[in-house]
């Protein structure tokens, strides 16, 4: 292709770009709101249609649905998979936020709004692309599947079962993920390889039929004191995870792995500076807290919810008390199994009583450094940038990768236009309007470096 004439297209749209942006991002689409993803569903069919002149099938699931659309190219032994989400995380607090979140407001050259940075923006960025290659009177060059999934966000659990049926249409030579960021201060674009496994459960606790005053405490019991003593039975204070069989099998890290941190260019400061605090578990530092952060797994609470916290004092002993749960999960974990080692714990320690809801599970992946695809992906980022990228083995995170690239061990790489500091799943989320820009051009330069490749 020519790409400069591509991006001169991009540069003389760039209003109706952003604009594209607002109107995503001002559509709720929180995932367990079916109403909200039917309505963000059908904008990005709209969009789809008008953008790539296809018209986009519709996966049907017990959910939201899975959408897909396949784009012939000139080089038809070369396919292109582009993932990306529909559906966000809930708002949360709106008061803590700087301006509505559902608002996409603009101002000092940043985008506010749930689903600025995850993941409205890079599906957005990457319709643009293929919008501006058509528009400007290019050939697409290869062939591209577009595969929007409408529930990322609560761990996409339909999606292997759609993909175990639909094989040959989540096929491809490799896969520009969602989210993805580029280092702070205008820094280099980050290509995340891999991400972490994650289970998640709710943990459920039921003691009498209702509330009762506390003064009944010596003689009810308390579900909320019942659930804190399960929980300390998972995890000590040495950051250990207590659960018999949870390490075994766990694949050993290799020198390669540990030397990839360099190509990350990770910042072992960057989640104190994120989060406020001054020392990291266990008085790790450098790359040692790095290792734990992308190597390890993890038992996290989530949130505990019991009884009464309201401003006003009120003494009761609760009736029900719950919590959730996630496990981020290594190469050699599998969330099913963990899932059933976590039950077995409970019951170990006499918390039968307890119940537990599987909610989500997606297990870990990893693709390798040395494929066409990374080659490719980095040669269009040194030239979109003007730096070389900072190359990630793994994610801290988790995204359902596996779902779709083992069967073939399809290359993967997140790449997107946010930052590290985008304030994912969190108020404030946001984007810089010439990242976003950026983005376009880089899922322009990745088709066609791809196309070009051997």
């Amino acid at each position: 292709m020519d790409l400069e004439k591509v991006y001169a297209y991009i540069d003389a749209n760039r209003d109706r770009y952003i604009q594209l942006l607002q109107t995503f991002v001002r559509q709720p689409s929180v995932a367990s709101m079916h109403p909200d993803n039917e309505d963000m569903k059908e904008l990005v069919k709209r969009t789809v249609r008008e953008y790539t002149g296809a018209e986009p099938e519709e996966l049907k699931t017990n959910g939201n649905a899975v959408l897909y659309t396949e784009l012939k190219g000139k080089r038809t032994d070369r396919i292109l998979g582009i993932y990306n989400h529909y559906d966000v995380v809930s708002p949360g607090p709106e008061e803590q936020w700087r301006f509505p979140p559902y608002s996409g407001t603009i101002d000092g050259g940043v985008l506010y709004s749930r689903g600025a940075a995850d993941n409205k923006d890079a599906l957005a960025c990457r319709l643009c692309a293929l919008d501006a290659i058509r528009s400007a009177g290019e050939e697409l060059p290869l062939n591209v599947k577009l595969v929007y999934d409408g529930e990322e966000e609560v761990g996409s659990p339909s999606l292997s079962e759609i993909v175990a049926a639909n094989p040959a249409k989540f096929y491809a030579d490799g896969y520009m993920w969602e989210g993805g960021d580029r280092l702070p201060d205008n820094g280099p674009l980050i290509i995340a390889l891999g991400a972490k496994g994650m289970l998640s459960v709710e943990l459920f606790v039921q003691g009498g039929k209702i509330d009762v005053h506390s003064a009944n405490a010596p003689l009810v019991p308390n579900p909320a004191w019942r659930l804190v003593w399960a929980l300390s039975t998972i995890k000590n204070e040495r950051d250990e995870i207590l659960i018999d069989g949870f390490y075994d099998g766990i694949t050993p890290v290799t020198q390669a792995e540990i030397d990839s941190l360099r190509l990350g260019r990770f910042d072992p400061e960057d989640v104190k500076r994120l989060s406020g605090i001054e020392t990291y578990l266990g008085g790790v530092e450098g790359e040692e807290a790095l290792k734990k952060l992308l190597f390890s797994p993890t038992a996290n609470i989530d949130g505990m919810v019991s009884g009464h916290t309201g401003k006003e004092h009120k003494s009761l002993v609760p009736a029900r008390a719950s919590v959730k749960m996630d496990f981020r999960l290594v190469p050699g974990q599998d969330p099913e199994n963990i899932a059933q080692l976590l039950r077995r714990h409970l019951d170990k320690h006499g918390f039968t009583d307890i119940e537990m809801v599987v909610e989500s599970f997606c297990a870990p992946f990893r693709s390798g450094v040395d494929s066409s695809y990374v080659k490719a992906l980095s040669a269009a980022a040194a030239d979109v940038y003007g730096a070389e990228p900072a190359i990630q083995i793994t994610l801290a995170g988790t995204s359902p990768m596996e779902k779709i690239c083992k069967y073939d061990q399809i290359p993967v790489a997140m790449i997107g236009p946010g930052n590290t500091e985008s304030a994912v799943h969190s108020p404030n989320e946001h984007i810089f309007i010439e990242d976003y820009i950026l983005g376009i051009k880089m899922a322009a330069a990745v088709i066609d470096r791809f196309a070009r490749e051997e």
